[in-house]
């Protein structure tokens, strides 16, 4: 009989074994230098367009090392203050400067973060998605773990060309500006989703 073994877990590296009084001050300067890069690229599309809620988002850890941010979602801006407050909306505390500073910097800090929420190491207030959608907003500018791909794969079919073996099956719509209002069906469907009707103001749940 065969058996499976479970699988490996995410593993923090050497940072989660720095001492504190290492650990702190390195913390701050990373959190620094984030707020730092946020401020730096607020007018970027990469950046403008991922700020799309207003809400509050602390990062802090048990050995007395916070920062907080304010994303204004009308503006699209972002500002931070080294400190926390008594009710951010969202927000992430680490048991240690040390074990944030493993999640943070490290190329995997996706699956390393969530191993330490299930194990009790980061305790969460508001969203998980959040704490998720800070950390790829980061990472805009700071490209740790980013590999680029491939303008284009070789041999990519990017335009209609009848010659080619099953171009036949291919049917090539005109364009339209609207849905056919002859097809309810289609309309139905559109009303349902979630862009059209945040478009249209209506309240959208929390992720």
């Amino acid at each position: 009989m065969t058996v499976s073994r479970p699988p490996r877990a995410a593993r923090a590296g050497p940072l989660r074994l720095l001492p504190g009084v290492l650990a702190r001050p390195l913390l701050r300067a990373v959190l620094a230098t984030l707020a730092l890069g946020l401020r730096l690229t607020r007018r970027r599309a990469r950046v403008r367009d991922q700020v799309t809620r207003t809400l509050s988002f602390t990062l802090a850890t048990e050995d007395g090392v916070a920062r907080t941010w304010w994303f204004d979602g009308v503006r699209r801006t972002v500002r931070s203050a080294p400190n926390t407050i008594p009710d951010p909306d969202h927000g992430a505390y680490f048991e240690s400067s040390a074990r944030a500073l493993a999640g943070l910097v490290s190329p995997r800090a996706v699956p390393i973060i969530v191993a330490d929420v299930h194990r009790g190491r980061v305790r969460i207030r508001g969203s998980m998605l959040i704490l998720l959608w800070f950390w790829g907003l980061t990472r805009t500018f700071l490209p740790l773990g980013r590999t680029p791909g491939p303008g284009s794969l070789p041999g990519a079919y990017l335009a209609h060309d009848p010659a080619t073996h099953g171009a036949e099956s291919i049917v090539v719509e005109p364009a339209r500006d609207e849905l056919d209002h002859d097809w309810p069906a289609a309309w139905a469907a559109r009303s349902r989703l979630w862009l059209v009707r945040g478009g249209a103001g209506e309240p959208m749940p929390e992720p």
